[in-house]
């Protein structure tokens, strides 16, 4: 029986490329959708994780708002 996989959460969609990259280093339970991640964590329906790995836009506030959810 191996390790539990983490659970990731990348809230920022872009393309859906992050998933293939993960699963390709050994990464199975990703989440990453192409939904509005302010919604979802303003309606508190964000998916059960471990981890959160992504990289923001670097426009505007993103990043700001990423850290600030992440402290929540």
């Amino acid at each position: 029986m191996g390790k539990p996989q983490p659970r990731i959460y990348d809230p920022y969609y872009c393309a859906g490329a992050v998933v293939d990259r993960l699963k390709s280093l050994g990464f199975h339970d990703v989440y990453n959708r192409n939904e509005d991640c302010y919604k979802v964590w303003k309606e508190r329906k964000e998916p059960s994780y471990d981890m959160i790995v992504t990289n923001p836009p670097f426009s505007g506030d993103h990043k700001e708002k990423c850290l600030r959810h992440c402290g929540n």
